[in-house]
């Protein structure tokens, strides 16, 4: 709260009901307390008016009469609640729900921005209000982050339906938009129908709420500038761009929420909230998100004790894993140690089946299993070392002996030449090695020697990779074709076996020519009912995407407007198409304008969409150019529907004839004629009966009525 100061207000007793107790803040139109409501013992805020804006008996009847419509609404869960409201001791006042949370502008202010499933969840909530507020036909006219309000349960409302028309509508006379800042950070979301000075409608607030979702997106307003002005002549002249633009991973649905509802021509917009409320749950499901997600908005610092939460619990997984790992190396350095080395016939990793020997290690001394430091590894994988075989000893498999020398010849080169038997029998040997050499040579060129590898044929044409296989022995054959994203259509896509694969020669190469990219053209869903749209795509492999609505003057209800990609498009299999349907034509609330001026109601009428017929008639009651009556008197009509206004012309008016000399009974019925009322005095009773002067004078411009003396004598 802030801090109240000399506020002269604080613990006074406001209507006999309400205690002040502590100031909460100051706006432009507005101080708010929290106060005690001493009837029903329950805290409430209350809203009171500055004084200069409390003397403005204007501003005054149309702040009650707006805060009686936002009354209306309380029932709503998503709107703040408005409990009484009144005019007393010299204060203006509204008595509301006291909400124990911060403004959506705070929470920006601490969070940057919102990603997409906070942002769509807090949307909904606030279109949640406004829909309920269009559909009592309210227009809150000031969508804004410092209108929302965020609970510290994280549940959303919205405030101050209507408190900117009341303001703005002011007859004060120097009173505008910056005035004591009523209006100041409103420019930023402004629609620019109202920067254009037209009235506020279900679209504006549409756009103001598309607006603030950009912002919820991406941390700050879509059109900013230096000036009120620049700002303004940004939203009449600039589309808002989709917020993806500046933050890469928002997804194209709700790039299409923003640009949809922030389109600067209101026909393009969402009807109304209760169209942005549908297309925004569509999103969400499209999304998966389920279900709403505004209680993650917590303030700031706890979000980052959750976070620090999260770090340290993974800290010590990572510790863990980290330990576990140092664990298994040391036990691993420990068996290294101890000589223990696994063998590779035994090894997850290499599945080879040659023994492998264990690695010796320098030891003080040896002992049972053992290995010296001095035991040379030899090519069986014996040592020369303690527990080695002895030199000399020969395998009775191995022709060679430890030595490497053959089986019975002697280590002397001129010794004594072996017996005859003895080398038949080494020849014999020598032949066997070779007739197996030679078989094993014949199996190695048959299985692999004579084998090539396949070429590459991939993005060749068909004939060029029939030539490339023939220059290598091979041949081709093309077998299917298949969609490619990456390979032109009628170059080989992908073979069998692919390319750098063993393949004899003469084999065969089997060839997939590609068909180009996977691609289907969108159907024109126009004029198409929700059922035949959803049909027609699923014959084309297509999806139905987000289906939204809209009012539209031309199309009947329940069919298809527009559609997104457009009819003819080129997209893949499976691509959603979105649609939105027709709402038919949008009806209109008829202004009243009885007793307002010709041109004034003429105004009201053409800017409501409506045709003004305009007829006339004489009233002794209504001032003349004052609009006597109209029809339809209320209700609803459609675009380009007539009006009907009567204008009253004021009272008939007669010039009083001239009957003076004239027979008596003649100047009576001639001013009776006229439409006027004659009180005859009679002069000379025995008089000649003659018109001796009248009144008003002949000439004189009076009411149809109007009462004229005649002196007769």
């Amino acid at each position: 709260m802030d801090a109240a100061g000399e506020d002269p207000l604080v613990g006074r007793l406001v209507d006999g009901r309400y205690r002040i107790s502590a100031r909460i803040a100051r706006g432009g139109m507005a101080t708010v307390y929290q106060a005690a409501d001493q009837r029903l013992g329950r805290d409430v805020a209350l809203k009171v008016m500055h004084p200069d804006l409390a003397e403005d008996h204007d501003f005054v009847a149309r702040f009650i009469t707006e805060a009686r419509a936002s009354a209306s609404l309380s029932r709503h869960r998503t709107i703040v609640t408005v409990f009484d409201q009144g005019a007393s001791d010299g204060l203006v006042w509204i008595a509301l729900e006291l909400v124990h949370g911060r403004t959506l502008r705070r929470v920006l202010a601490e969070r940057g921005r919102l990603d997409q499933v906070r942002a769509l969840a807090v949307a909904e909530q606030v279109l949640t209000a406004l829909a309920a507020a269009h559909a009592a036909g309210i227009v809150h006219r000031d969508v804004k982050p410092e209108n929302v309000l965020v609970g510290d349960d994280g549940h959303v409302q919205v405030a101050d339906f209507g408190l900117a028309h009341a303001v703005t509508a002011s007859s004060h006379p120097h009173r505008g938009l910056t005035t004591r800042g009523l209006m100041l950070g409103t420019v930023a979301y402004i629609s620019p129908e109202q920067a254009q000075g037209q009235p506020a409608s279900l679209r504006s607030d549409v756009y103001s709420a598309g607006v603030m979702l950009s912002e919820m997106l991406t941390g700050h307003p879509p059109h900013t500038g230096a000036t009120d002005y620049l700002v303004v002549q940004k939203h009449v002249q600039d589309d808002v761009p989709p917020p993806s633009a500046e933050v890469p991973g928002i997804a194209p649905e709700v790039d299409r929420l923003v640009t949809t509802a922030t389109a600067r021509a209101p026909e393009a917009r969402y009807g109304d909230a209760g169209a942005f409320l549908a297309a925004v749950r569509a999103a969400r499901t499209a999304l998966g998100q389920d279900g709403p997600a505004a209680s993650v908005l917590t303030p700031a610092h706890e979000d980052d004790h959750t976070h620090l939460a999260v770090a340290s619990a993974m800290g010590v997984l990572v510790g863990a894993s980290a330990a576990g790992l140092a664990g298994t190396g040391a036990a691993a350095g420990a068996s290294g140690a101890a000589g223990a080395v696994q063998s590779a016939d035994t090894d997850p990793i290499h599945h080879s089946t040659t023994a492998l020997t264990p690695v010796p290690v320098a030891a003080g001394g040896g002992g049972s299993g053992s290995a010296s430091a001095s035991g040379t590894p030899v090519a069986d994988g014996s040592s020369t070392g303690a527990g080695a075989p002895a030199a000399g000893r020969t395998d009775p498999a191995d022709p060679f002996d430890a030595t490497g020398t053959p089986e019975g010849l002697p280590d002397d080169p001129f010794a004594t030449p072996p017996p005859p038997a003895r080398r038949r029998r080494w020849g014999r040997r020598l032949l066997l090695v070779a007739l197996v050499g030679a078989v094993l040579a014949g199996l190695w060129w048959w299985v692999d020697g004579r084998m090539l590898p396949a070429p590459s044929l991939v993005g060749l044409t068909v004939e060029q990779a029939q030539a490339a296989a023939q220059e290598v022995g091979l041949t081709t054959e093309q077998v299917g074709e298949a969609f490619s994203e990456t390979v032109p259509a009628g170059a080989v896509a992908s073979t069998d076996p692919v390319a750098g694969a063993r393949i004899a020669p003469g084999d065969t190469i089997a060839l997939v020519v590609s068909r180009g990219p996977e691609r289907y053209e969108v159907p024109d869903l126009r004029g198409q009912t929700q059922e035949q749209a959803t049909a027609t795509l699923a014959g084309l492999t297509l999806l139905p995407g987000t289906i939204g609505e809209a009012y539209d003057e031309q199309v009947p209800a329940g069919q298809v407007v527009s559609q997104d990609p457009a009819p003819g498009a080129q997209v893949r299999r499976e691509t959603p198409v979105s649609f939105v349907l027709s709402l038919g034509r949008e009806p209109i609330g008829v202004p009243v304008v009885t007793g307002q001026g010709r041109d004034e109601a003429v105004a009201a009428v053409e800017a409501a969409g409506l045709v003004a017929q305009l007829s006339e008639q004489y009233s002794t009651e209504v001032a003349r150019g004052v609009v006597i009556s109209q029809q339809p008197a209320e209700g609803t009509l459609f675009r380009g529907d007539p009006v009907a206004l009567v204008v009253s012309l004021g009272p008939e008016t007669v010039q009083v004839p001239d009957v003076e000399g004239d027979d008596a009974a003649d100047a009576q019925a001639t001013l009776e004629a006229a439409g006027l009322v004659v009180r005859r005095v009679e002069l000379l009773p025995a008089g000649p009966n003659d018109v001796l002067r009248q009144a008003p004078a002949a000439g004189q411009t009076v009411k149809v009525g109007s009462e004229v003396t005649i002196y007769v004598f």
